[in-house]
């Protein structure tokens, strides 16, 4: 039963980590679309809404970025923390590092939340740059 446990949790870490760096390769590839989609257009007010969605997009990277980073070292003190609770006097030492676990990962599992909630309205704010691009062409030919 303990061998099934411990694999289920190894599946479920490289489920999250592969989540994580998707969301991070799907902001950077929206921001790099969004480059590469207006590299010959000029500066208009009506890129506003584009302009956000890229700034969101890079949040949303920022938020991944921490995220693994407080991922990566939680599951680090958590292997310290292994080793030190077999230790006979290290008592406080593992009662700090148990607080900061929990800690890290609340932090790690918040930014998860922003780096979707970011990638997801900049995505929307894309689409409504489109349709507000399309609108002005329209009404530019009529």
């Amino acid at each position: 039963m303990a061998d099934e446990r411990l694999e289920m949790l190894k599946l479920l870490r490289a489920e999250a980590g592969k989540y994580t760096y998707f969301l991070l390769a799907a902001s950077a590839s929206a921001i790099a679309y969004s480059a590469e989609k207006t590299a010959s257009l000029k500066m208009e007010l009506s890129m506003l809404p584009l302009g956000a969605a890229v700034l969101l997009w890079l949040a949303s990277f920022f938020f991944g970025c921490r995220s693994a980073y407080h991922v990566n070292w939680a599951i680090s003190a958590n292997y310290a923390w292994l080793n030190l609770r077999t230790e006979q006097g290290q008592e406080k030492a593992v009662k700090n590092l148990e607080s900061r676990i929990v800690n890290s990962s609340e932090r790690a599992r918040r930014y998860s939340e922003w780096q979707f909630f970011c990638l997801i309205v900049g995505a929307g704010l894309f689409v409504a740059w489109r349709v507000w691009e399309m609108i002005i062409r329209t009404l530019a030919a009529s």
